[in-house]
C-alpha cells in the first residue's frame, strides 16, 4: 500500500502539501479551505467527468485538507513531514470522528452562496471558461458543464461578453458551434426546466427540516418520519440507478458521494447522536430505582 506522500507525488507530481494545495505555508485557514474548495470541486467525478482520474484526486485533496486545516496535524507536518495516521492520533485531543467528517465536509447553502460570490468574475472563473471554450471548441452547452457553479440563465451573456473579446483580441479563436443560436435555445429551456426542479426539492427539503424541528418526543411521530427519510433515500438510489444504467454505458460507478449527500449524511449522525443521547437513563435515578427495589 502506498503513502499519501507517493500518491501525491504520482497524481499532482509534488508531495509538499502546501504546493498540492496552492497555497503557502504561512496560509491562514481561511485561504487554505477556500483552495480546497475551489480545487475539490473542479476534480469532484461528477464534475469532472472527462478525467479518469478525478475520484483519485478528489480523494487525495480531501486527505490533504484534512491535515492542513488542522492546527495539531498541520504543526506535526510542519516538524516532521510525517502525514501518517497513527502520529496524529497521538493528540490527547484527537477525534477519528472528527478526523473523517473533515475529509468530507458539509457544505451549506450559505458557504456555496459565499464561495459563488468570491468565484465569479474572478482570474480562476475567466482561466476556466477559457480553457473549456477552447477544449470543446466553442461549445457552450460543454462550458456549463465544465465551468463549476455557472448557469446558462445567470451566465451565459456574461461569458459570451469574455469570449466576445477574446475573439475581438484574437486571443482565442471563433467556432462555428459557438454562434448556434439552436443549441443556445435548447440549453435556455433545459435550465429553466432544472431551476424548476431545484426549486421544488428545495421547498420539500425546507418543509422536512420545519417538521423535523418541530418534531417532539413522539415516538410515533419519530418512526413516521425515520420511515420518511428512509423511503426517500430508496427512492433516490433507484432513479439515480435507473439514469445510470441509461447513461453510463458500462462505465464504472464511483462511489464518492455528492455534497448533497455529504449534508444528508451529517444530518443524519447528528440526529442518530441526539436520538441516542434523549434514550441514555440518568445514572442518579437508576440507582433511586434500584434502592426501591
Amino acid at each position: 500500500m502506498t503513502s499519501l506522500l507517493d500518491d501525491l507525488s504520482s497524481v499532482f507530481g509534488d508531495d509538499d502539501l502546501y504546493v498540492v494545495l496552492g497555497v503557502e505555508q504561512d496560509a491562514t485557514l481561511s485561504q487554505v479551505k477556500k483552495k480546497y474548495y475551489l480545487l475539490a470541486r473542479k476534480v469532484h467525478p461528477d464534475k469532472a467527468r472527462d478525467d479518469s482520474d478525478a475520484l483519485r484526486k478528489f480523494q487525495l485533496l480531501s486527505r490533504v485538507y484534512a491535515i492542513l486545516s488542522d492546527e495539531h496535524r498541520r504543526k506535526v507536518y510542519n516538524e516532521t513531514g510525517s502525514v501518517e495516521e497513527d502520529v496524529f492520533s497521538t493528540d490527547p485531543s484527537f477525534s477519528w470522528s472528527n478526523y473523517w467528517r473533515e475529509l468530507f465536509p458539509a457544505v451549506d447553502d450559505e458557504q456555496i452562496i459565499s464561495f459563488a460570490d468570491s468565484y465569479r468574475e474572478s482570474e480562476e472563473e475567466m482561466e476556466a471558461v477559457k480553457k473549456a471554450y477552447l477544449n470543446h471548441k466553442g461549445d457552450m452547452t460543454k462550458v456549463f458543464e465544465n465551468v463549476m457553479l455557472s448557469n446558462p440563465l445567470e451566465d451565459e451573456d456574461r461569458f459570451r461578453k469574455m469570449i466576445d473579446e477574446w475573439i475581438e483580441n484574437e486571443d482565442v479563436p471563433t467556432y462555428s458551434q459557438y454562434h448556434d443560436s439552436a443549441s443556445r435555445e435548447k440549453r435556455k429551456k433545459k435550465a429553466t426546466e432544472e431551476a424548476a426542479q431545484a426549486k421544488k426539492a428545495r421547498t420539500k427539503r425546507d418543509a422536512m427540516l420545519k417538521r423535523m424541528k418541530h418534531t417532539k418526543g413522539g415516538s410515533s411521530s419519530n418512526n413516521d418520519l425515520a420511515m420518511a427519510i428512509l423511503q426517500r433515500g430508496r427512492n433516490r438510489k433507484q432513479h439515480f440507478d435507473e439514469l445510470e444504467k441509461k447513461y453510463s454505458k458500462g462505465k464504472s460507478k464511483h462511489t464518492v458521494p455528492s455534497e448533497d449527500e455529504f449534508q444528508e449524511i451529517q444530518k443524519r449522525l447528528d440526529e442518530a447522536k441526539a436520538t441516542n443521547k434523549r434514550a441514555k437513563v440518568d445514572p442518579s435515578k437508576k440507582k433511586k430505582q434500584s434502592s426501591k427495589k
